[in-house]
């Protein structure tokens, strides 16, 4: 089963298979979500991956966005592309409600390109599956609740 949502501007794929296998896999463009609390606007940057980025403009705690993705039964690695920077918050990965994971996105000086994986994902039935990303703390250096993200994927393994 495929539900690719694959947009990159620009660059072709082989570009950027450094980064990604697109392989079959649910590759998700960060502005197409389903649901959100708080702003989110997707900008052009040149330099990150896909020559974009969604931002929550609203820098808010708890700020969040979902995405409804088809999937069929398996084992799954989830791979998200983003930027980390002094103004971003930690960004909690929800699956189906389930806290899976945190990642911290602050930094000092800024670092583009960031590419962080979880392997092992068990989907137990075929379905749909909600996948949230929500600001739930900053680092106590950080300046702000910000998530920047370029790319995300979840991807079955074979």
């Amino acid at each position: 089963m495929s539900n690719q949502l694959s947009i990159f501007k620009k660059r072709p794929l082989s570009e950027i298979a450094e980064y990604i296998d697109t392989g079959g896999h649910n590759v998700i463009w960060p502005p197409a979500f389903t649901a959100s609390t708080g702003t989110w606007l997707a900008f052009i940057d040149d330099l990150q991956v896909g020559d974009y980025i969604l931002v929550n403009t609203s820098n808010a705690l708890n700020n969040s966005v979902d995405y409804l993705i088809s999937v069929a039964a398996g084992t799954y690695n989830h791979t998200i592309i983003y930027q980390k920077d002094n103004v971003s918050g930690i960004v909690s990965f929800l699956f189906n409600d389930v806290e899976l994971f945190t990642i911290d996105f602050y930094s000092s000086p800024l670092v583009r390109n960031v590419v962080t994986t979880t392997i092992d994902i068990i989907v137990p039935t075929d379905g749909l599956l909600k996948l949230t990303q929500k600001i739930t703390g900053k680092n106590v250096s950080s300046g702000g609740y910000y998530g920047i993200f370029s790319h995300v994927v979840f991807h079955r393994k074979l």
